[in-house]
This record gives C-alpha cells, structure tokens and sequence, in this order.
C-alpha cells in the first residue's frame, strides 16, 4: 500500500495547482518547504551546538602566559634560619660586703678587792670603728652623720591692729530714720496707746520731748524723756515701747548708721 503523502496525485500541492501553471512560484517553494525546514532545523542544532562547546574548545587549548618578574627585589626569598644556641641564664651573685672594724668596749665593775680586773677600752681603740661583741680588723664603717638643715627663722610680720570701728550714733546723716507707718502714725500709736487715767481732771498741758536712738536693724534703744513732771516722763517712754512697727535706719554714705531721733509730746487731760 502506497503513502498516501508520497503520492503525488493525492499531495495538496498537486490538487491546487492541478491543470495550472506549475512554473508560478508558489508551487516551487511549497513543494521544497519540507527540505527547507529539515535543513534549517540541522543547521540550527549544529550551530547552537558549536557556539555553546567554543568556550570548552578555547580553554582547553588556551595556554597561560607566565610573565617573569621584572622587579627582582620584590619576590619573596628564603632563607634557612639557624636556630639560636639556648643560654642558661646568669647566675645572680650577691655582691660581698666588706666587715665593718669593730672592737669590743669593756668597762670593768669595780669590786672592793680585785684581783685582775680587765682595763677600760681606750677612746684611741675605738676611732674609726663600731661598738661590737668582738674585734674584727675591717674597713672603717661609712661616716653616715647627716648635718642639721639650716633652718632660716624669718622676722615676724608686725601686723597693724585694726582700728576700733566708731558705733557711736550719727550726729549728721545723709538721710534720715523714718517709721514704717510714717511720724503720723507714731504720733497716733502714741496717743492711742498712752494711759492718761492718772493724770485726768488736772486741766493742765503736760509736755515731755523723747529722745532716743534707731539702730542699724531698725530697733530703737536709749529711750530718755526730759519733762518737767516725772510721771508723764515714764508713761511717755512706756508708751512709745508698747508701739508695734519698726524704723528704718538713717544713711550716711549709703551706710546704715545708728542716730538719734528726737520726738515731743504734749497733751492735755481735762
């Protein structure tokens, strides 16, 4: 039985260009395009196969090109080492001391009869030598006397003793004390704190003038009062103890100084 594609009676080609022209082009590349492709496919493999083993090919037959060196001082050059010959150590020597000269003091007892006694170590035995137990002919000990420092008292410093700080209250000052609550309101302190129950029905006009001293922290001391009646004097000066506030104290070159205020009373009692 005969293929049905090697027929040529039967093949697609022959059916559509049957009674035509066979010379158009069509008919040619139809009827070679199986050739075509079966070429092309093997050529195609061939050709893959040929630039994916070029690598392989190349580095196989590629030879490596040793460059010599032309810097000869910078390769590496060994030499052999000679172990060290190991040396013991040195021995540590303690120096020798040289014997210190020494001589025996003998001080004899005294006895009341002595038989032998042993003489008295002479002062001349024992220069240059130490005090020992034995006499041993040696070096003279080192003279280790160290002189005394010499030390420089130095004058003493005459300092001026300070002079006495006058606390005594101003006479002039550059401003003056002044209550807290202003002078009315020590002249109504005075007034409403005054007791007059021992001077009234008198119908007399008593006067005193108080005097007395504002100190630096604004207390007052020093209270005097000079009228003529002693009672008056001492209800006046009770009474300006008894008046609450304080008094800030007068200046005298931007200084707080103590001084003297000066204040008269004067009432009358029906």
């Amino acid at each position: 039985m005969k293929n049905f594609l090697s027929n040529n009676e039967f093949q697609l080609d022959e059916v559509l260009f049957e009674h035509r022209n066979r010379d158009y082009g069509a008919y040619a590349l139809r009827n070679e395009a199986n050739q075509v492709l079966t070429k092309s496919l093997f050529v195609g493999v061939f050709l893959f196969a040929a630039i994916s083993a070029t690598p392989f090919i190349i580095n196989n037959f590629k030879t490596e090109t040793v460059t010599p060196p032309t810097d000869f001082g910078s390769e590496h050059v060994f030499h052999r080492v000679e172990t060290p010959e190991v040396v013991p150590p040195v021995k540590h020597v303690e120096p020798t001391v040289p014997q210190v000269a020494t001589t025996v003091l003998r001080i004899p007892t005294p006895t009341a009869n002595p038989i032998v006694q042993t003489p008295a170590t002479t002062l001349k035995s024992t220069d240059g030598k130490n005090i020992g137990t034995e006499e041993i002919i040696g070096t003279p000990p080192a003279n280790n006397f160290t002189p005394p420092a010499v030390v420089t008292v130095s004058p003493p410093v005459v300092v001026d003793s300070p002079k006495p700080v006058d606390n005594s209250p101003a006479k002039k000052v550059d401003v003056e004390a002044k209550f807290s609550k202003g002078i009315d309101g020590f002249r109504n302190g005075m007034i409403q704190n005054f007791d007059g129950s021992n001077f009234e029905g008198t119908d007399i006009v008593l006067k005193t003038t108080l005097t007395f001293i504002v100190e630096k922290d604004g207390t007052i001391s020093d209270i005097k009062a000079n009228g003529a009646n002693a009672d008056f004097n001492k209800e006046a000066i009770k009474t300006i103890k008894s008046i609450r506030g304080k008094w800030t104290p007068a200046k005298l070159n931007g200084q707080a100084v103590r001084s003297y205020f000066s204040f008269p009373v004067s009432m009358k009692f029906e």
